[in-house]
């Protein structure tokens, strides 16, 4: 059997594990606080209270994080996103996510790790969110029945959110703020693994490339046991790193990884490493065949924003160069769109723009030689 059968369609990958317990269990959780808390919901306030409780409870955790030293690269809110790329910061709104929690993005410093930090930097968001709620629900208190409907359901919301962010659960990649402590409590060596994995995130972020990511933190990064969901993350940030170094069978090797964690990192970080099965198994491998069968399978996991690389990469495969030429074209400028600087585009931008002269090379044909 071939050193990477789940790459080569030699074995399936993992099927996607699925949390709709965990989620049904909550929403019946959301049920019964409905009709236990004595405060009311309004429907028409509730997204955007939603909306106020975690950006209340992110910018907690980027106070923390940068009251211990690290600095702010990113906040999620929903659907609108404000991300650090390089040295640009890029805003936007995606509505498949307008229904989804927060995200804060810490830049933890290269080489620094205090486990008191990350603590910190952990419970920040719990506290901001317990301190709203303490501060709506005397308000609430207050007010009496007369509670303006705004306010009851800011209450109301910031309860849900005390709720999910103290009780330890992970679905995914997505764990809970008390599913982190616990984590740094009882697993300190998994805890530092994964401060390594925001170290090394960080660095890319700011628009390091692959190969130049701190030795240290990326050795201890994939340290981490293998059977958990972030393994899919470690190990696609190991193969861009070795295909930058230009080992091409260890990046392989890697990628394989990340397709046989597939199945418990959710479907964003799944699509990522099915596109990536596509473009390797057409540009590194010359499979064309092979690369349709990821790129029909990562469009089935969820719509992507762009298939232009998989489908340079296949045009490659099965020598149509000016398709390919065009299709790599229709990449950078997506690319260009989007405005990102990050590490990983910076180095994915070199390999289009390499890719993208071997192409215009072979469709002009071979030099017309001179006769004698």
């Amino acid at each position: 059997m071939p050193g990477t059968p789940i790459l080569d369609l030699e074995t399936p990958p993992p099927p996607l594990k699925s949390h709709w317990l965990a989620l049904l269990l909550m929403a019946g959780i959301a049920g019964v606080l409905a009709n236990v808390l004595p405060i009311q919901l309004d429907g028409l306030w509730a997204l955007p209270m939603l909306y106020a409780g975690v950006a209340v409870h992110e910018v907690g955790h980027l106070l923390a994080a940068r009251l211990v030293g690290m600095e702010a690269g990113g906040l999620v809110i929903g659907g609108l996103m404000i991300l650090r790329s390089g040295d640009r910061w890029v805003t936007r709104f995606e509505w498949r996510r307008i229904l989804s929690g927060g995200l804060a993005k810490p830049l933890p410093k290269r080489g620094e790790y205090t486990s008191a930090r990350y603590l910190w930097m952990v419970a920040g968001g719990p506290i901001a969110t317990l301190l709203l709620l303490a501060a709506s629900g005397i308000a609430c208190w207050q007010y009496g029945a007369a509670a303006p409907a705004w306010l009851s359901t800011l209450c109301w919301i910031n309860v849900l959110l005390a709720f999910s962010c103290l009780v330890p659960y992970r679905i995914g990649l997505s764990r809970s703020d008390a599913s982190w402590l616990l984590l740094q409590w009882r697993k300190p060596a998994e805890s530092r693994s994964w401060a390594a994995l925001l170290q090394v995130m960080a660095q890319e972020t700011v628009g390091t490339r692959p190969r130049d990511w701190d030795a240290e933190a990326f050795a201890e990064m994939m340290a981490a046991n293998s059977n958990r969901a972030e393994s899919a993350a470690r190990h696609m940030l190991a193969f861009y790193r070795r295909l930058d170094e230009g080992r091409e069978a260890d990046a392989l090797d890697h990628l394989e990884g990340a397709l046989a964690a597939s199945g418990l990192c959710g479907r964003v970080v799944r699509q990522w490493c099915f596109l990536e099965a596509s473009c390797s198994s057409a540009i590194l491998r010359g499979k064309g065949e092979q690369a349709r069968t990821w790129l029909v399978a990562a469009r089935k996991v969820r719509r992507p924003e762009s298939t232009r690389g998989p489908e340079a990469g296949i045009a490659m495969a099965e020598g149509r160069y000016q398709d390919a030429l065009k299709l790599w074209d229709e990449a950078l400028a997506f690319v260009a769109r989007r405005k990102l600087d990050s590490g990983l585009v910076r180095f994915s931008k070199e390999r289009m723009e390499f890719y993208r002269g071997q192409c215009r090379d072979r469709a002009a044909g071979p030099p017309e030689t001179a006769s004698a």
